[in-house]
């Protein structure tokens, strides 16, 4: 599944803000955890973009590995791979031209944990296989994560207060690749672990193909047939650099190579039995049988808790897209802001 959302937020004044996931290719940035004393799951995961100083959260980054990161296997290295095999890498050295993704221990505080906090593998979605390795002081390959064996406590990288470690990333097939992460630590004094809510980071390993007769790909080929250039017609482009992505162009009925936001989904206010809601309208493409439309809401960007939205108000059928009304069912009056995000997902080929 390829998922992309947009984020939307609602306080007493109304529509503040709404933004797409931020697509990192060659900036330097490490995949952090940090200690929140006062939740519920006291760990959680952030990425921290050091080149621009700024952290997001996994689900506002799409982490890239370009085909400067193609390599091709000189022998058998197991478990990479057998020789002449394709296999991309992004680098534990830096490389200008690569994502720079590292571990990092900044967020945790010294003299809270008895031992590391481990950062565990939990499973994979996409082609190919996933591994995380670094050259050991003798040059023999040292695999802390490795999905040809299944998984197993083994497929983790501890981390430390402070501490900060770059790794090699590998895959071997393009495409779209999940991982789901975890991350848990003992508190001194503790019986149980702490552990963080399960968080899936998306890599985009290119190309990225798509499946030849999916409605999707018939779109493409509508608006521009015969091109393959996926900087262009792929569904993460931005041709006419409206801000809207090629797949969000798509699941609004919009035209992509006319830079509009006419047409995004939209937030506005209703009174219903003396009450305030917030409801959000959006479009649905007509024929668009190979996307999946899910609304969530949250009061708490900081440490979000989504739910479904299933209120539905309205449904009224266009031309070319069907427009949907979904009300929250938390007034605006009991919580000081509610936060909206509508995920677009694109099944792709298995």
């Amino acid at each position: 599944m390829k998922r992309i959302p947009l984020v939307l937020a609602m306080a007493a004044a109304g529509f503040t803000a709404w933004g797409q996931p931020v697509t990192l290719t060659n900036e330097h940035c490490d995949l952090r955890v940090v200690y929140h004393p006062d939740a519920t799951n006291k760990l959680a995961f952030g990425i921290r973009d050091s080149d621009r100083g700024i952290s997001y959260k996994p689900n506002e980054v799409i982490l890239t590995a370009t085909e400067a990161a193609r390599l091709t296997l000189p022998g058998d290295i197991p478990p990479l791979g057998t020789a002449g095999a394709p296999l991309w890498v992004l680098p534990a050295s830096q490389n200008p031209l690569l994502l720079y993704l590292g571990f990092s221990g900044d967020g945790l505080p010294q003299g809270v944990f008895d031992g590391p906090v481990n950062v565990r593998l939990l499973s994979i979605s996409g082609p190919g296989d996933f591994f995380v390795w670094q050259a050991g002081g003798t040059g023999a390959l040292e695999f802390q994560m490795d999905t040809t064996d299944g998984f197993s406590d083994q497929d983790s990288v501890p981390l430390f207060p402070g501490g900060h470690s770059h790794h090699n990333w590998g895959f071997t097939s393009n495409g779209i690749v999940t991982i789901t992460l975890e991350a848990t630590g003992r508190r001194l004094g503790a019986a149980t672990n702490e552990t963080s809510i399960e968080t899936t980071l998306t890599f985009h390993v290119l190309p990225i193909p798509n499946e030849p007769d999916s409605p999707f790909a018939l779109w493409q080929e509508t608006h521009w047939p015969g091109v393959s250039d996926l900087a262009l017609i792929g569904p993460e482009a931005n041709p006419d650099a409206d801000g809207l992505l090629n797949l969000l162009e798509y699941a609004f009925a919009l035209d992509p190579k006319v830079p509009s936001l006419d047409g995004i989904p939209q937030l506005s206010i209703r009174e219903l039995a003396g009450e305030r809601f917030a409801v959000l309208t959006y479009r649905q493409a007509m024929g668009a049988t190979d996307l999946e439309f899910d609304p969530v809401v949250t009061s708490n960007l900081l440490l979000p808790d989504w739910q479904p939205i299933t209120d539905q108000l309205e449904v009224t059928d266009h031309d070319s897209y069907r427009l949907v009304t979904m009300r929250d069912t938390v007034p605006l009056a009991a919580s000081t802001a509610r936060f909206f995000q509508l995920r677009v997902s694109l099944k792709t080929a298995p």
